[in-house]
């Protein structure tokens, strides 16, 4: 036996400030999770205008490509932005996990019917149609028996994802034994890099091919380019500037305190980069070396620094070129480099592992959410 309920039938608006200055979490494409894991500053200076969320809410945000949900079902008290919208769940009839699985399989739904034009990013949430959505209520003894089975699951990958973590949290060790802790000199970027990036308009024809990169193609979890828009250069933005060539390194000029950075790994010709982003071209440093360099704790803090503008705060390329960087002996940073080479053979490996598991998570939640197969 099955309920065909609203959204907002089982939710119920609540807001209450954060007098108490719980800590402030963010909400995004992996859900839930505590800003100073991710952020190298706070929300704002005065966070006692955060929204308070503790077990059994929901919160619904606009992210910079998709809409946000954050269902906190464990035990705890945090605090969000105040622009979030935050729900109590009602648990006589939804189990708050059931709630947090279905809501992850229709993110990318809901985000094409109910994103629109406003102020933040460009868009914001039409919320009276998204809570007009409706949702089919299994008893809660099936409910638990979905949410079980999907935990299953969702377990072996968050394993993955804290294997992941740990072997980054080596790679970032050995950069500090090898480096930090090592009296060597410092010089500026700019004199281990190339000066000039071929503009894609001398390069390239109105008419020819290009594959474009701008900043949502960087995963600033993993520093790495997840993929290009096709355009004809005279039909592509007018920030598509920047030709590319293997081991360049993106790194974004807007708001640097996120960490978009990624080494372009292809030997493909055509892919062309925003202006969005300085491009260093290691002329006599090594790639992999460079961009631990510009990961560094110390270029972030730099970079905010220096940061101009509120609602676009940016650096331009002279910051990042102007940063002094540990002038270690190349030899050294060969070593890294192939230290780093094997880490990452075996984080492929728990990624491909990964994704196949979340491939598997997704066809597991259609069958649950995609059908009235559980009825």
């Amino acid at each position: 036996m099955k309920n065909n309920l609203r959204l907002k039938d089982i939710l119920l608006p609540y807001k209450e400030t954060n007098y108490r200055c719980f800590e402030s979490v963010s909400v995004g494409k992996y859900g839930i999770r505590k800003r100073k894991e991710i952020y190298k500053k706070k929300l704002s200076k005065d966070e006692s205008k955060n929204k308070v969320i503790f077990k059994d809410t929901l919160t619904i945000g606009m992210g910079s490509t998709q809409i946000d949900f954050g269902v906190l079902w464990q035990n705890g008290n945090y605090s969000v932005s105040p622009a979030y919208h935050t729900y109590k769940i009602n648990t006589q009839l939804i189990l708050s996990q059931y709630l947090d699985f279905f809501l992850k399989y229709k993110i990318k739904l809901y985000s094409d019917k109910y994103m629109i034009h406003g102020a933040r990013q460009g868009k914001k949430v039409n919320m009276a149609g998204l809570l007009s959505e409706e949702i089919s209520l299994p008893s809660k003894e099936t409910q638990l028996v979905i949410v079980n089975n999907l935990n299953e699951i969702n377990t072996m990958i968050e394993n993955r994802l804290s294997i992941l973590n740990l072997l980054e949290e080596l790679i970032e060790s050995k950069f500090k034994t090898m480096f930090l802790e090592k009296r060597y000199g410092y010089k500026p970027i700019r004199y281990s890099v190339q000066k000039n990036i071929l503009s894609a308009k001398k390069k390239y024809k109105p008419e020819d091919i290009i594959q474009y990169i701008d900043i949502s193609c960087i995963d600033n979890e993993k520093n790495s380019i997840t993929g290009s828009t096709t355009y004809k250069l005279k039909e592509a933005p007018s920030r598509a500037q920047q030709c590319l060539i293997k081991n360049d390194i993106l790194v974004s000029t807007v708001r640097p305190n996120l960490k978009n950075v990624a080494i372009f790994d292809k030997s493909n010709e055509g892919y062309v980069a925003s202006s969005g982003f300085c491009i260093l071209r290691p002329k006599s440093c090594n790639h992999v070396y460079l961009k631990y360099i510009v990961l560094m704790d110390e270029f972030t803090r730099a970079m905010v620094k220096v940061t101009n503008g509120a609602n676009y705060p940016a650096v331009s390329d002279d910051d990042i070129l102007d940063f002094e960087m540990i002038d270690a002996p190349i030899n050294e940073q060969n070593i890294f480099a192939k230290f780093v080479e094997n880490i990452e053979e075996l984080k492929t490996n728990l990624l491909t592992s990964e994704n196949t598991l979340r491939e598997f998570l997704t066809k597991k939640m259609s069958d649950y959410f995609g059908k009235d197969e559980y009825a």
